[in-house]
Parts: C-alpha cells; sequence; structure tokens
C-alpha cells in the first residue's frame, strides 16, 4: 500500500490513479537501472532482460483478463492510441458498427472519422432505465463491430456486456469493449463475456504508470495496421509482421513502464478486485446518498444499479469548472469539472453545455474523505463565495 498524500483528497482517479502502490514506483527505477536494454533490438544480457520483463507482464495481463495466449496482449501508450488501431484496424468501407450513447471520444472521434470515409455508425438509444436499450434492434446486415464502453468515464454506470456479447456471437459481430474505466475495478474475462478485443488504459484502475495502455486481439481476427515500422523482428520484410504482438508493437517498447504495469496488476490480483469494487461501491453510495440529500444539487449516477466508483453532479447556478478549481485551489481537493471527453455521454444527459463536476474513487481513498467533501459541497452550494 502506499501512503496518502498529506492533506490532499485526491478524487480524479477516472483521469489517472495519483496513488500508486510502493512497487510500481520501484519498478520502473529498478528496470531502468538494472534491466534497461531495448527488448528485441538485441541478444545481449540487457536487452533479453528487458524482453522478460515485457513478456512476464503479458502474462500477468492474461491471469487478470482470462486471456488464452501471452501473444494476444499488446502494450500501447494509451487506451486512445490503442482504440484507433482497433477501430481503424477491422472497419472497412461499407462496413456498419454500433456504439452506445456512453462513448468516450476514443471511439467516437475514430468512428466519425472513418463515417467519412464510407463506414457508418448507430448510436444505441436510451432506454428508460437510463442504459441503452437492446443492441439486438440495431444490428444491420452490414453490421462488423459492435463498440462498448464498459463503464461510463461520466456517470459510471456499467454495460451488461454479457448479453452484448451473446448477440455478438449470435450474429457472427466483431465484440470490442473499451474498458479504460472499469479495468481494475470490476472483474474482466475475455471468454466469458465473448469479448473479441479489448482496449484499456494501463494508469488509471490497473495502477500503472501514464503512457501505459494494453490491447487485446483475439488470436483468430486479422486487423489492418494504422502505422508501420519496427518490430524487432522480421527485419527482412517489407510489410509489418502478421504474427501477434510485433503487428502492433511497432517501435521500441517502454519496458520500465510496462514493468510497473505489471506490478499494479500483482497488486489487483493480491488484493482481490472483488474488494476493490466492494470498498468504491461504499464510497459511492455515501457520496450520491449525501449529494442527494442537499437541495440544488443535480446527480446524474445512480446508485441502485451496477457502477464504478464514479459520482457526477451540478450544483444549481455555479459552473461546474469554477467549483472543482475551487476545490482544489481552496481546499486541496482534486476533482473534474466541465466536459470529460465524452460529447455522446453529455448530450444523453443534457449537461452537453454545462459539464459537471465529477468525483471518482479507488480503493486508496476513505470514508472521512468522502465526508468531509461533502461538508465542503454543502458550504459551497449555500453561498456564492466558493
Amino acid at each position: 500500500m502506499c501512503k496518502s498524500a498529506e492533506k490532499l483528497i485526491y478524487f480524479d482517479n477516472s483521469a489517472t490513479t495519483y496513488l500508486k502502490p510502493d512497487n510500481v514506483y520501484k519498478k520502473i527505477i529498478s528496470v531502468m537501472k538494472k534491466q534497461g536494454g531495448n527488448a528485441g533490438r538485441g541478444g545481449h544480457r540487457l536487452a533479453n532482460a528487458a524482453s522478460d520483463i515485457i513478456f512476464d507482464a503479458r502474462l500477468n495481463v492474461c491471469s487478470l483478463f482470462g486471456i488464452n495466449s501471452p501473444s494476444e496482449v499488446c502494450f500501447v501508450s494509451n487506451a486512445s492510441m490503442g482504440l484507433n488501431f482497433a477501430i481503424k484496424g477491422v472497419l472497412k468501407n461499407g462496413d456498419h458498427v454500433i456504439i452506445s450513447p456512453f462513448e468516450h471520444n476514443s471511439v467516437l472521434r475514430p468512428v466519425y472519422k472513418l463515417s467519412q470515409k464510407g463506414v457508418s455508425y448507430t448510436v444505441a438509444t436510451v432506454g428508460k432505465d437510463g442504459y441503452f436499450e437492446d443492441i439486438e434492434r440495431f444490428i444491420k446486415p452490414e453490421t462488423r463491430v459492435i463498440v462498448i464502453n464498459h463503464a461510463s468515464n461520466v456517470t459510471g454506470r456499467i454495460a451488461d456486456l454479457k448479453k452484448i456479447g451473446e448477440t455478438a456471437k449470435k450474429h457472427n459481430i466483431i465484440f470490442m469493449v473499451d474498458a479504460s474505466q472499469s479495468a481494475g475495478h470490476v472483474d474482466i474475462d475475455v471468454n466469458e463475456l465473448g469479448i473479441d478485443i479489448l482496449v484499456c488504459s494501463g494508469h488509471k484502475g490497473m495502477f500503472g504508470p501514464q503512457g501505459t495502455g494494453i490491447m487485446y486481439i483475439n488470436r483468430n481476427l486479422q486487423l489492418d495496421t494504422v502505422f508501420e515500422g519496427g518490430s524487432g523482428s522480421m527485419s527482412e520484410l517489407l510489410s509489418q509482421p502478421d504474427e501477434m504482438p510485433d503487428r502492433f508493437e511497432v517501435g521500441t517498447q517502454n519496458a520500465p513502464a510496462i514493468g510497473a504495469l505489471s506490478e499494479g496488476v500483482n497488486f489487483l490480483k493480491n488484493t482481490k478486485i472483488q474488494n476493490i469494487k466492494a470498498h468504491e461501491e461504499m464510497l459511492t453510495d455515501i457520496m450520491i446518498k449525501g449529494l442527494k440529500s442537499m437541495n440544488n444539487i443535480c446527480v446524474y449516477s445512480d446508485n441502485l444499479n451496477p457502477m464504478t466508483g464514479v459520482v457526477s453532479f451540478n450544483i444549481a447556478g455555479k459552473d461546474s469548472v469554477e467549483v472543482a478549481n475551487a476545490l482544489s485551489e481552496k481546499y486541496n481537493i482534486m476533482v473534474r469539472g466541465g466536459l470529460h471527453c465524452s460529447m455522446l455521454t453529455h448530450k444523453t444527459l443534457d449537461t452537453l453545455k454545462s459539464g459537471c463536476i465529477r468525483a471518482s474513487f479507488c480503493c486508496f481513498n476513505t470514508k472521512n474523505e468522502v465526508e468531509k467533501f461533502l461538508n465542503i459541497i454543502d458550504t459551497i452550494r449555500c453561498f456564492d463565495v466558493y
């Protein structure tokens, strides 16, 4: 475990986890000092040591997500890169893709870009329960992919991947999941859920460093490349190798960060994701109930349905960005205000103009921090001064 930063309350874990397990910090330095060769770019001891670090990390990721083979795991710089690889690698002119109304711009923007080149897309509509409706009704003969944000970075809502995966399999459609907000918070097994492609950040719930991401691609899929270059293998070829993961790991890999990400995975496995989820659910429940007990506050997250530790809200008559800035500068509390790189979600919630204040938890947050936060919000909502 790591020690909380003195007097600072960090509720912006959906953006990145600021507090990491101690071994994550230690691993970066250790790899740089002792195993700092270039993985796959040499046969000497340090290059091989770096390769071992990355291979061990693949095995660790496999065990966390139920992935069959380490060759199906690619390390990327972030989830946005992985989603671009996956979306642009699989969709072609004439294809149709279904996305949810809670997608991050890392999905929406690549899809929109492709829509200018002959790919069509449908945004599933929202039902009375606040979740998107039955995916099957949006399927067309040309539907090739369903992309789903497992957990919203604005509301914390968790999608029913099992049901969607079964629908995708029934119609022979590729099922792609953005798990950036759920990985490390919710148990995920790609085989059990029928996931063909999984992409997630490494620096959020996985507790890795920034600049890390994971892309799982089922071995039976063949994706086109988005860019090409050195792979450390088959250097005699003019084209990018077909073999995974070399096909998508172009250029020098960040072995220190990947090694540290692997330590984050170790922390999750030792702590148990079920325990982390229970702790975050407890904090979320306290937060939502506390906010809903106050007048002039609109809460967009719902503790009656499955969700991660994300609570978004607005205070009537107060700008979300100004409130977030005041919480930082005056109270040393880190949250995010405004829009959250998720235009579709804000459009669905009717907060596209106002944005919202978002508090997001990890297992290092405490009940006392939530209660202090609620007391400060109660003060802010009652007075014109922050």
